[in-house]
């Protein structure tokens, strides 16, 4: 698992997939390694395998608490296959349960990323709020200021009727 660990940290995504799952085999019944595995999947563009995995893994934990991270990766999984209202299901469930501090920020990001690309752009900027906040929460004003920024961009094109259609402003 070590191994799988630094591979990953290292960006090796093919070995990180490859020592997971090698880990996986000896531990069958691990939600926590295929989750890990799922991840590996994903920062190697195959969403498609970490889905069959964290279906796997959200069958192990039943939904309750511990379900959140499977949850979180789902989310990330649908939206790099252009299944945007799954992710978005997935993502706010994910934060209904007890994801971690680290990566609570991050879904609400990714969330006001779909939201935009649904053209929900009210969604979009609450998400944002919610990621300011989470940001600043945890006193990473950097983020802060970030997600502050999205949620202008967001408010911007509320006011400008045909903006994502592509027409231009009277």
């Amino acid at each position: 698992l070590a191994l799988a660990n630094s591979a990953f940290n290292l960006k090796l995504d093919q070995d990180a997939v490859r020592f997971y799952r090698q880990s996986l085999a000896l531990v069958p019944n691990s939600w926590n390694i295929r989750n890990e595995v799922s991840e590996a999947y994903i920062e190697a563009g195959e969403p498609e395998a970490a889905l069959v995995l964290l279906q796997e893994s959200l069958a192990i934990t039943k939904d309750n608490e511990i379900s959140g991270r499977a949850l979180f990766l789902q989310g990330l999984a649908y939206r790099d296959l252009g299944e945007l209202e799954k992710a978005v299901s997935s993502l706010e469930r994910s934060l209904e349960l007890n994801l971690s501090n680290d990566s609570v920020s991050q879904a609400h990001g990714i969330l006001a990323e779909v939201y935009t690309g649904l053209g929900q752009l009210e969604a979009a900027a609450d998400a944002a709020f919610h990621q300011a906040e989470a940001y600043r929460n945890k006193g990473r004003w950097v983020g802060t200021a970030q997600a502050l920024e999205r949620i202008l961009f967001q408010r911007s094109l509320l006011q400008r009727p045909g903006a994502l259609a592509g027409t231009p402003d009277q």
